[in-house]
């Protein structure tokens, strides 16, 4: 029934686009009613022709094949963004995301995670032409070597999400098999800190900046607070009689914070309740994460301190590990849910490393030899 009302639709507006097109009866006009009958007569062109070309692409859409695999219609990415710069393929027409989005949302995952997510799968219905419903491991196979500009870091994640998707097929009984088994999980390198070098600290906190800024900074550097966990301080957050600061990090999780001598005497320059950082403009909300990311960048490329906003945690966790203090601790501090994630802050120091290799000498054959053995009887 539908297609057949698309028909009769299609039907009248291409008569429309024809008659109206050239609209003879016009000619026997003369002045401005003749210019009045044309423009009409474009006009209505114009609409028909437009609306012709919607329903053609909704019946695309809505007439796709469900048996259409990966391997039988996949093209390099590079083609697939080229055929797409019109966006011809709507992103609403990718089966069975917007039940997905909904049920993340009700698992409580962030709306980060969520968003780039499904922003993973139109990416994938977009170049491939194949709804991820429908992919064969092939297909992914394909469509993941196909970017050489992704890093091994991007390939991880977007390798989860799509272990992510399937997983919920097959739970929702949308899909018994799961292509994801084949295609494996691609490896997470191993990340190594990039703090920001001692010297760059006072570097930093000395060039000029807005007094907002430079409490972001102090947040970053002596609580080791991320960007987004900055944006979203409270007044109510700070425990100025326990001396304690409640952080709510990654995963939801609500841990306090020891504060330090500095940051006690900043919060009491604060208020007591609200965000400390809101919104320009819209003083109920916080700051976005990306900005103050932003500021914290400009401000440390303007004092020529390399690294990003991050490198400023980074700083916070090396430096307690090199004073000596016990990697359980540090990860209670840094808020690690593994301390498998601590563990990357404890290799050697660029500045141990470059200590051993000052102390390699030309001339060591010269040095007395000591008998390991002997030292010990004597």
């Amino acid at each position: 029934m539908f297609s057949g009302a698309l028909g009769e639709i299609r039907t009248v507006f291409e008569v429309l686009a024809r008659g109206l097109d050239q609209p003879s009866a016009a000619k026997t006009h003369n002045g401005d009613s003749l210019h009045l009958s044309v423009t009409v007569g474009k006009v209505w062109a114009r609409c028909g022709r437009l609306v012709k070309q919607k329903l053609d692409r909704e019946d695309q859409i809505t007439t796709m094949p469900t048996t259409t695999t990966c391997a039988s219609s996949y093209k390099p990415a590079s083609d697939a963004l080229a055929d797409h710069t019109d966006t011809s393929v709507s992103p609403i027409a990718v089966v069975g995301l917007d039940e997905w989005e909904l049920w993340q949302h009700a698992q409580r995952l962030s709306p980060k995670t969520i968003s780039e997510r499904v922003r993973v799968l139109r990416q994938f219905y977009i170049e491939t032409h194949v709804q991820p419903m429908h992919a064969d491991s092939l297909g992914i196979v394909r469509w993941t070597a196909s970017h050489d500009d992704w890093s091994d870091s991007t390939a991880a994640a977007y390798n989860s999400y799509l272990v992510a998707w399937f997983k919920w097929l097959q739970i929702t009984d949308r899909r018994l098999d799961n292509p994801m088994v084949k295609v494996g999980t691609v490896k997470v390198p191993d990340r190594a800190p990039r703090p920001i070098a001692d010297t760059d600290v006072p570097k930093l906190l000395q060039t000029r900046m807005w007094t907002s800024t430079r409490r972001m900074i102090l947040l970053a550097l002596l609580a080791g607070l991320r960007v987004h966990e900055i944006a979203k301080i409270r007044g109510q957050d700070v425990d100025m009689a326990s001396q304690l600061l409640w952080v709510k990090g990654k995963g939801k999780r609500l841990r306090s914070i020891p504060l330090h001598p500095i940051l006690i005497e900043m919060a009491s320059e604060m208020p007591e309740r609200g965000w400390w950082f809101p919104m320009r403009g819209y003083e109920a909300e916080h700051m976005l994460s990306k900005s103050v990311s932003d500021v914290i960048g400009r401000t440390m490329r303007r004092a020529g301190v390399l690294g990003t906003p991050h490198s400023l945690r980074h700083w916070y966790a090396t430096s307690l590990l090199d004073d000596g203090h016990d990697i359980r601790l540090v990860q209670e501090l840094m808020r690690h849910k593994s301390i498998q994630s601590t563990q990357i802050y404890t290799k050697v120091s660029d500045r141990r490393q470059r200590e051993a290799i000052a102390s390699l000498s030309l001339a060591r054959h010269q040095r007395p030899s000591v008998n390991p053995r002997r030292a010990v009887l004597d």
